[in-house]
């Protein structure tokens, strides 16, 4: 899946792109809940010496976008040394990622996982579709256990 691909899947799911910018701060409300985010515009240039496009932040272009909810995404390799030496029997792929129930992201009984410890370094909206499969998977197991 390409770029625009992810851009378009993330409109879908109410993502609203602010594109040629770059996050200043994020502000919090009292309970230190994020509400704001500072921007500032880019503009495109060409680098003199080597000729490579850059973005420059425009000055006093600062804006503040509101948000409740503010998505860190960066590359990774997926972290399982938390279930190293459990005493469930969690399943670790060749990738070192937990193998996992493809329909409901059981790994254990009772235990889900989604992301990128699932299905390694992906895109912001895969795991955030993951995420909503595992909730999903995890109300419906709760409500089967009460």
């Amino acid at each position: 899946m390409g770029r625009a691909d992810d851009i378009r899947r993330g409109i879908e799911e109410g993502v609203k792109p602010v594109p040629a910018t770059k996050p200043l701060r994020l502000i919090g409300d009292e309970k230190r809940w994020v509400r704001q985010v500072e921007l500032v515009r880019l503009r495109q240039e060409i680098n003199g010496k080597t000729g490579k496009l850059k973005m420059t932040p425009i000055e006093g272009s600062n804006f503040l976008y509101n948000a409740d909810l503010v998505v860190i995404a960066t590359e990774h390799i997926p972290n399982t040394i938390a279930i190293t030496g459990s005493s469930r029997k969690i399943g670790i792929s060749k990738d070192k990622t937990i193998v996992a129930n493809p329909e409901t992201l059981e790994v254990a009984p009772g235990i889900f996982a989604g992301g990128d410890v699932v299905s390694g370094a992906a895109s912001v909206i895969k795991a955030i579709e993951a995420g909503k499969k595992a909730a999903k998977s995890i109300n419906s197991y709760l409500m089967r256990k009460h």
